[in-house]
């Protein structure tokens, strides 16, 4: 098999193909690959990895790069926080139309200091019930599935309704459906005027979406509540990969951050959510103040 660009064993969430497709437009799909003396878990972050395992191999279907889909990939997988690149040897099974056998080096994303058997995100459990249903389609063996994937992924799954706050490939924030995880934000109450002009800051509808969404209403610090309200919320719903933030985007949530933290939103949050995307540190431009 002649490698002209990147190869990518996907052995996680992105053996369903769909989702390669949103996250890497310009790949193509070469067919099944393993790789012997590691073996498949979820980690403590709740997401796939591999660890050495002597005895062990792991399936996952190969994929040809281009390195803008190897750069979109990174952000996505959270390097070099969430998982570092690693190339490892494994062995390229071809399809199943058209099998083959032959040692080719491949890019594999690993993180190597959570190596613990723990639970997936109840989030991934719907994404991985897709991806090993299209690993089978394409030739990787049910019996690896139900030896190394099912004892973590169960086949019954729940549709997310949580949501989590990430800065999108775009370079701005987003929320996407995850379940366990909160989203706080401050609550205004804006006129038809006011709404009709954040419409175009917001670039309704080609950067974001209006939606309605049930939240729950916690008061401010000095007349707290709880209460379910429905809430006007733009959401970008085209794009859900991880992405650096802009840089004139930085010194902007750096600002909000100040005033939701005086507001009352848990520092817990801050630190855990927003600033694994936002530095403390920002630099300003000139350009692209406005979007």
């Amino acid at each position: 098999m002649a490698q002209s660009r990147p190869v990518y064993f996907g052995y996680g969430s992105n053996m369903w193909r769909d989702q390669m497709v949103r996250r890497c437009p310009q790949h193509k799909f070469l067919g099944v690959g393993c790789i012997e003396n590691w073996k498949w878990f979820i980690s403590e972050s709740g997401y796939a990895n591999i660890r050495r395992s002597p005895g062990d191999k792991v399936y996952a279907l190969v994929y040809e790069l281009s390195e803008t889909d190897e750069e979109r990939l990174d952000r996505n997988e959270g390097v070099p926080v969430h998982y570092v690149k690693e190339y490892h040897d494994i062995t390229f099974l071809g399809t199943k139309s058209s099998p083959e056998k032959a040692e080719i080096k491949a890019l594999i994303y690993i993180n190597e200091k959570l190596l613990k058997d723990s639970p997936p995100k109840t989030e991934y459990i719907y994404r991985m019930n897709m991806a090993i249903a299209d690993g089978i389609k394409a030739g990787i063996p049910e019996e690896y599935m139900e030896k190394y994937l099912r004892p973590f992924i169960p086949k019954e799954y729940v549709v997310p309704k949580e949501r989590r706050w990430f800065i999108c490939e775009r370079g701005y924030a987003n929320i996407m459906e995850s379940r366990g995880d909160t989203v706080y934000g401050l609550v205004y109450e804006i006129t038809q005027s006011d709404e009709q002009s954040l419409d175009g800051y917001e670039g309704v509808p080609h950067n974001y979406a209006k939606k309605y969404l049930t939240i729950t209403f916690l008061g401010d610090k000095d007349t707290p509540t709880s209460q379910d309200i429905e809430m006007l919320v733009y959401i970008d719903i085209e794009r859900d990969c991880y992405g650096p933030p802009k840089i004139e985007y930085i010194h902007r949530m750096n600002m909000a951050i100040a005033d939701a933290a005086n507001e009352g939103i848990p520092k817990e949050y801050i630190e855990k959510d927003l600033r694994s995307f936002i530095p403390k540190q920002w630099a300003t431009t000139q350009s692209n103040l406005y979007r």
